[in-house]
């Protein structure tokens, strides 16, 4: 059976097939269908966890620089480099045994997402001595303090951690 396609090409159902059978499998491959081990998915938290706080540690650094040698560009660098570790802690795909301690410390980094990116304006407003915008700032950082307690558990990184520190020690028993 041949089936029409764009532009008058005609493609077999075999063909057609085979092509979204394709597409799937390349799909499934760049999400990460299994679950990582918890000896892997602990390793690439703590690599995410450090490589975000680097990143942070540098930006917050740089609100104490000179206007005259800040690059606003190597501060949204430092920036993106934290959303991206954040982002890829999110992407893990967590043992089985501890998804729902995962899906509550993302709730958490959807947060800490938002307060990075807070963080970077304020970076930018103190570099500029903007004391009015760096009021706002702050300001606009603690009622994402305030919303974040509100609707996050505040232990969700620790029982995540006391989880996986469990899963890790019935792994090497078994």
């Amino acid at each position: 059976m041949q089936l029409p396609c764009q532009k008058g090409k005609v493609i077999t159902m075999k063909k057609r097939f085979a092509m979204i059978f394709a597409a799937l499998m390349a799909a499934s491959m760049m999400t990460g269908c299994g679950a990582l081990s918890a000896e892997d998915y602990k390793e690439e938290l703590e690599d995410a966890m450090s490589d975000c706080n680097e990143a942070m540690s540098d930006l917050m650094a740089m609100q104490y620089e000179d206007e005259d040698d800040f690059d606003k560009g190597d501060a949204k660098e430092k920036l993106n480099d934290a959303k991206s570790a954040l982002n890829s802690i999110k992407r893990l795909s967590a043992p089985k045994e501890i998804k729902d301690e995962h899906k509550e410390f993302c709730k958490l980094i959807d947060y800490t997402i938002k307060a990075a990116d807070v963080q970077y304006e304020l970076v930018v407003a103190a570099v500029a001595d903007d004391d009015d915008k760096v009021e706002k700032l702050e300001e606009k950082m603690e009622e994402i303090q305030e919303e974040m307690e509100d609707k996050c558990d505040s232990s969700a990184y620790a029982d995540l951690y006391s989880a996986l520190n469990e899963l890790i020690e019935e792994e090497e028993d078994d």
